[in-house]
């Protein structure tokens, strides 16, 4: 009987070790979720306001026009950065580059590349990333030395 106890017991903590590290997996999981569900809401408020600016007749030009900001380079070339490059194509803001940690395997009508690159001197940056800026700036500002503007700031302001 007794080593049917230990048995007993053996078994019923490698359970318990076993529902630990699977509860830790899934908090894993459900954290990754509800980040990028946060990161996909901010993104959908932010082309939701671009948008609402489309349908006022309003355009976001007017905002680097206004700030003397003729030629730019663009952080981050997923869906805000090449709708930003659309939005701005033949009008007097010139998007010179783009920046991006993918830049190798992102097609793009401009140029495009990473951090580490020579960056080319321009008025302004603009980071369209919606979840990092703090970081991206802090990395941007050791290695350009302009304006470093958030997409949303720009869409707030227009």
């Amino acid at each position: 009987m007794e080593k049917g106890k230990k048995y007993l017991l053996s078994s019923l903590f490698g359970l318990g070790i076993i529902s630990v590290s699977c509860i830790w997996i899934q908090q894993g999981c459900i954290n990754r979720w509800k980040k990028q569900a946060n990161k996909d809401r901010g993104l959908f408020l932010l082309m939701n306001q671009w948008v609402n600016l489309k349908q006022d007749e309003k355009r976001i030009e007017n905002y680097f026009i206004h700030n003397k900001l003729k030629r730019i380079a663009i952080y981050g070339m997923s869906y805000v950065g090449k709708r930003l490059v659309k939005e701005l194509k033949d009008t007097e803001v010139e998007v010179i580059y783009g920046i991006d940690r993918d830049a190798a395997n992102i097609y793009s009508e401009i140029e495009l590349v990473t951090i580490d690159a020579d960056l080319k001197e321009v008025d302004a940056v603009v980071v369209t990333s919606i979840d990092e800026y703090n970081a991206i700036y802090n990395m941007l500002s050791q290695r350009i030395r302009c304006p470093i503007i958030a997409i949303e700031d720009i869409i707030n302001e227009v």
